[in-house]
């Protein structure tokens, strides 16, 4: 067996230190001065990432389900925590990038087809 030289040691470590980073859990967070830092949480799995918030604290974002696969927009208050959005009709994916002062999101989906759409959600309903 040939002996592995330094080049092929160090592509190794950095290899397993990538797996190691990969597998780490990301948390969107809210911050003010009156609360601090408060984590969002999850809609199960071990990300979620907030994209946009309005002048009422609103956020929108997107998370991981508990299959770390599976994607849904999520939007959050203080008082009320992280909701899922959901997905379009039939599809198996979502991503909330705006909100605006009326707590209604945009942002990208998998349709039914499985086809991106951008998507308009108002009130719990798409």
């Amino acid at each position: 067996m040939k002996k592995a030289n330094g080049f092929s040691k160090w592509v190794c470590l950095l290899l397993f230190l990538t797996t190691l980073a990969s597998a780490q859990n990301e948390h969107a967070f809210y911050w003010s001065s009156s609360t601090g830092m408060v984590d969002m949480g999850t809609l199960g799995g071990n990300s979620s990432y907030a994209l946009q918030i309005n002048d009422k604290g609103e956020a929108v974002g997107w998370s991981y389900l508990a299959d770390n696969v599976t994607t849904h927009a999520f939007t959050w208050t203080l008082a009320g925590g992280i909701v899922d959005a959901g997905t379009l009709p039939g599809g198996c994916c979502s991503q909330g990038q705006g909100i605006n002062s009326l707590g209604n999101l945009t942002g990208n989906a998998i349709r039914s087809d499985g086809y991106q759409s951008p998507f308009y959600w108002s009130g719990g309903r798409w």
